[in-house]
């Protein structure tokens, strides 16, 4: 399963663009322009999102690499300085998943998930 794609709000979309495009490597493909509710207008920008994350430490980046036992994320930050995850499904979920999650809604105390199968931090610094 592919991710389809990333939709964000932003104040300046030419840095967003920039890393996005430049630094992430994903590709814009397509934008919608489009009147919003309580009037104005907005840009729905769209990326492929394809990209090899190596390029990330290249420019800079940290990049945390973690296969959760069911999804492979990697997070870094944008630069607004949001942490951003991107996240592949590689498992399933069934019935003892979903009334886990729903369990967990009360809990007032942690009850830890079990540990990651790998978590690799990969620093900007290694990369040179």
């Amino acid at each position: 399963m592919g991710y389809h794609h990333l939709a964000l709000a932003a104040k300046d979309m030419k840095a967003v663009h920039d890393f996005y495009e430049g630094v992430m490597g994903f590709e814009l493909v397509k934008v919608e322009i489009a009147p919003v509710m309580g009037g104005g207008w907005g840009k729905h920008f769209f990326y492929r999102m394809d990209g090899d994350d190596s390029k990330w430490n290249a420019a800079g980046l940290d990049v945390l690499e973690i296969d959760h036992n069911w999804c492979h994320s990697v997070y870094t930050r944008d630069p607004n300085g949001n942490m951003v995850e991107f996240c592949l499904t590689t498992g399933s979920f069934d019935d003892a998943d979903r009334a886990r999650a729903i369990a967990a809604l009360d809990e007032t105390e942690m009850h830890a998930s079990p540990a990651p199968a790998m978590m690799k931090h990969w620093l900007a610094k290694d990369a040179v």
